[in-house]
């Protein structure tokens, strides 16, 4: 229970940074407002995507094999996160972080 409280608190943490991260986030890529809005569109709509389909998943494999698989899919779109270069490959990251 302690991890899948620790992975929605990452979870939380990943989406107020992504908001105050922003404008930073604009001037490293060299995008405008309605370009940078994408990553958190994506995020949220991947997401509302997801979380419904999470009990057809709980029904088809075993809850243990979806958690690990939601930690790894997380950790790694984190780092592909944090080592983007360009912003599609970030854009990229984040909706793939988001599918836990």
């Amino acid at each position: 229970m302690a991890a899948a409280g620790a992975l929605s608190f990452s979870a939380v943490v990943f989406e107020t940074a992504l908001n105050v991260a922003l404008p930073t986030l604009m001037m490293e890529f060299q995008v405008g407002t309605a370009t940078i809005q994408w990553i958190t569109s994506g995020y949220l709509l991947t997401l509302a995507i997801v979380i419904p389909t999470f009990p057809w998943l709980k029904s088809r494999f075993p809850l243990r094999r979806l958690f690990v698989a939601a930690v790894v899919l997380f950790i790694a779109g984190a780092l592909a996160c944090g080592l983007a270069l360009t912003f599609p490959v970030l854009s990229a990251a984040a909706f793939r972080l988001c599918r836990q």
